[in-house]
């Protein structure tokens, strides 16, 4: 991701829903990346 210009905003953490993290694309939109924590796929 970070060859292609993906940058980290927040590094992943623990929070209440899972480990979460948010990181800013090439025309700077913020996305957030929480992983499922129930067994989801």
């Amino acid at each position: 991701m970070f060859e292609v210009g993906i940058t980290v905003i927040r590094e992943p953490k623990h929070a209440p829903c899972g480990l979460a993290a948010v990181f800013e694309d090439l025309p700077g939109n913020l996305s957030g990346l929480v992983p499922f924590t129930d067994g989801r796929s």
